[in-house]
């Protein structure tokens, strides 16, 4: 497939995407300046709960269609893996969000990148005999270097993390601290293997200032052959000044994790 083809197929999801979100931006409009022109009379003919009922239907419908265009923007991803000739895996999508809004403007939460070192584990050490996860604190948990090994084995790259490795019984962790912004959002993103009926896998994001202020953890029950993609956004509590992430497993088994990457959104 020649790029301008790749490129015609990608603007035509696109612009089918738009033309949907365009269309619920004008509806959550209409909503608002109807919500403005409701006055006294209009209250004294309806019932405070007969408003509200219809406010909260017209924005589960806005909801529902923003969800299904998320879901749409992972199909086009993945087409765009495809038609690239990649590997491409399942994607699993997360929004974890405070009870009550968290202020972001954008002068208090700058993007920040990736703030996670060696989240793609090619980074070794000196030592090629010897290799280790360099920037992670690991345990029961080592780099397993491609090598010849089958593709499969890798999600990007040619380096994996290996929780399980040497001893393929035991539990097994990873782990990195990294400095975060209160009350900012955050993306948790990274892809995962490994065999469904062994080991339990969990993931877990500790937000620390003089102790931990709050944790998140997912316990992951779709890992199976083959890589899944996994995405969380989250808020960062307010005065928080560094978080932990952590990978670990129980039971026996070997779990393969892979482009950790931690950014401020």
């Amino acid at each position: 497939m020649s790029t301008s083809e790749f490129l015609s197929i990608i603007a035509s999801e696109e612009a089918s995407l738009a033309g949907i979100l365009s269309a619920e931006a004008v509806k959550a409009g209409e909503t608002a300046r109807w919500i403005t022109l409701i006055s006294d009379s209009d209250l004294l003919q309806q019932s405070p709960g007969e408003i509200i009922e219809h406010i909260v239907n017209v924005q589960k419908s806005v909801s529902a269609v923003i969800s299904s265009t998320a879901d749409k923007e992972i199909a086009i991803a993945a087409k765009t893996c495809a038609l690239l000739g990649n590997k491409c895996a399942p994607i699993t999508w997360q929004v974890i969000r405070c009870v009550e809004p968290c202020p972001c403007p954008t002068e208090m939460c700058p993007s920040t990148g990736n703030v996670i070192v060696n989240g793609d584990f090619e980074d070794i050490g000196a030592d090629p005999a010897n290799p280790v996860l360099v920037a992670w604190n690991a345990v029961n948990a080592r780099p397993r270097v491609r090598n010849g090994q089958p593709i499969s084995t890798f999600f990007s790259g040619d380096v994996v993390a290996v929780l399980g490795s040497p001893n393929v019984s035991g539990d097994a962790s990873i782990s990195q601290s990294v400095p975060v912004n209160g009350g900012c959002p955050y993306q948790l993103a990274f892809a995962g293997s490994g065999n469904p009926a062994g080991p339990i896998v969990t993931v877990t994001v500790e937000f620390r200032s003089n102790g931990v202020v709050s944790t998140l953890t997912r316990r992951i029950t779709t890992l199976g052959s083959g890589y899944h993609t996994y995405v969380y956004v989250l808020d960062a509590p307010e005065g928080a000044t560094s978080a932990t992430i952590t990978f670990s497993k129980t039971l026996s088994g070997e779990i393969f994790i892979d482009l950790v990457t931690f950014s401020a959104q």
